[in-house]
This record gives structure tokens, sequence and C-alpha cells, in this order.
């Protein structure tokens, strides 16, 4: 679930701050006052002086939060859904899971990460509350929509998580003629040896490679025979080929490309039947994330947000440009 957050605006440089008096009597007339947001160097800055600021940076963020909340909220009430302390509490428990380390067992520690986690997302107090509420009721709405994992499933994210992996290089291009070129020029380094073949591997890879993955000389992060993140055509040459060869050269939606495997990390052991819990505990809480989605996507095709303020309407301008 893709959410907006509001940035931090930690220092304000060269705002229109309101004159005040730096005495005793000054200081206590500028504590009481209701529209008191900070003080620099003694002089104050109000609400009125912030809120430009703020409602251009992450008032989109804002209003689209709190529209959704509204309508989750109106939803939830059609439906006589309603929950309580207990069904926050275990929302909290989900997103902080997705946070941080599941391997994280220390309290403190865990708290500390959560805590950082939430901080780099602009997740304050009013605005994780409100997200956890959110997320409870939308749970809940679309409980009766959520499938029960299948055994293909398991068996896939099982492969995924505990099956063996490949250590990979790649060079991607746009001409299918010029990587197989690069792919002969790396194949003779090969034959004469497996540490030529590699350094003419990173070399080209380093100066022709359009993949993201070229500053580190082609190399991948460990791929698995299930692993969405690669295509389907890439994932199958790099496993029917041996560790320390080549791939032929494959078509990507991108372009061309070819792999140089260059080891293989066997499976972690961990069975089927002793990783099910888990798996099924993922699989269970990923279809309601997508059932949870598609009611947010709903939601928000029926939302008729009007913008009343200026620098709150150029935000919201801005981000649905």
């Amino acid at each position: 679930m893709a959410m907006c957050c509001m940035a931090i605006v930690s220092v304000l440089v060269g705002c229109a701050a309101s004159a005040g008096s730096t005495g005793a009597v000054g200081d206590r007339r500028l504590a009481a006052s209701p529209d008191r947001a900070a003080l620099i160097d003694g002089t104050l800055v109000t609400r009125e002086d912030l809120w430009p600021l703020l409602a251009e940076r992450g008032g989109a963020a804002g209003l689209e939060a709190l529209a959704l909340d509204r309508a989750v909220a109106r939803e939830a009430r059609r439906l006589g859904v309603e929950v309580g302390d207990e069904d926050i509490r275990a929302e909290r428990a989900i997103v902080e899971r997705a946070l941080v380390d599941v391997g994280l067992r220390d309290r403190r520690s865990r708290g500390l990460a959560v805590e950082g986690a939430r901080a780099r997302r602009g997740w304050g107090p009013q605005w994780f509350e409100s997200l956890l509420r959110r997320n409870a009721l939308a749970r809940k709405i679309t409980a009766d929509q959520v499938l029960q994992p299948t055994d293909a499933q398991l068996r896939r994210l099982h492969e995924s998580l505990h099956g063996p992996r490949r250590e990979v290089r790649v060079i991607v291009m746009a001409s299918e003629r010029a990587v197989g070129r690069h792919r002969a020029d790396v194949q003779s380094q090969l034959d004469r040896s497996l540490e030529l073949g590699v350094a003419r591997f990173i070399q080209l890879a380093i100066d022709h490679s359009s993949d993201v993955s070229s500053g580190r000389g082609g190399l991948l992060d460990p791929v698995g025979r299930v692993d969405a993140t690669y295509p389907d055509a890439f994932r199958a040459a790099v496993f029917e080929t041996e560790p320390g060869q080549l791939t032929p050269v494959i078509a990507l939606d991108e372009g061309f490309a070819f792999a140089l495997v260059i080891d293989e990390r066997p499976s972690d052991g961990i069975t089927l039947e002793a990783a099910r819990p888990d798996l099924l505990e993922r699989l269970e809480l990923d279809a309601q994330q997508q059932a949870m989605a598609a009611l947010y996507e709903r939601l928000r095709a029926r939302l008729r947000v009007e913008p009343m303020d200026d620098s709150l309407g150029w935000s919201w301008s801005a981000v649905r440009r």
C-alpha cells in the first residue's frame, strides 16, 4: 500500500516571523499565545507563519490521509464495522513488523528501530494512530474478500525464501548485436581462465551496461528460481547455466542481456512443513494488504477534495500533475 507521508520540517530558514519582546513580560505573553508555534532567537513564529510552508511541502499528503480516513470510517459505519483496542494493537504489531527486521528480539532495540523507521517516513504520533485505525477498519471491512493461500503459493514462497540462490553478474544493452559481441569477448577470456573472464565481464559491465548494477560490475542481488524481482526468461536462463559459465543472450523488455553465473548458494534446509506456519502468515497478510489496497483505490476514486487554501491547493495540484 503506497502511502504519502508529510515531510518533517526540522529547520526553517528565512521564515517571516512576527516581532516579539525578549524580556520576561514578553516571554510570558508569547508563551500564553494560542497561535504560538516556536521561538527563533526569542522571536515568535506563529502558526500563520508556518502554515504556507507546511501546506506547500506536505499538505497534499495530509489532506489525502484525512480524506481517506473519513472515507474508510463512512464505509465502516455503512457496514456496521467497528474496531477496538485489541484490533489497534494487532494492527500496530503488523505495521511494526513490516517496518523493522523481524530478527530484532530485544524490545529496546526493536522500539528504537520502529521509531527510526517512523521518523524517516514522517509518521508522528497523530499520523501513526490515524494510520493504524484506518488500516484496522479496512482489514475488517475486507476480511471476507481475502482468499486462502493455495498449495502452489506455499511452494513458490518456500522456494523464494528458502531455496537455492545464484550469484550473478549481468550486462544489459539496447543492441542485440552489441550484447552478442561482448558475450563473445568475455567467452574468449573465460576459455583462458575464470579470473580473466570475470575481470573482462566487470569492465564491460561498468563501461557499457544500462542496468543499475553497472557500477558494481553487473553484480546483482542473489537470484532465486522464483524471484519475481527478475524476469522469468532471465531466471530460467540463470538456472539452466552452470556456475562459471555464461547464459545465452536473453531478450528482455528493456533490451538484451547476458549473465555470468558465479556461484550457487544452497537452500537453507528448512522444509516446507517446518516453514508452513510462517509461509501461511506471510501469504495471508499479503492477501489482506491486496484487498485493503483495492478498497482504498475504490474509495479514492469517489473522493471529492477541493482545497480552499492557496498553499494547500498548490500542493494538491502539484502531486497530481
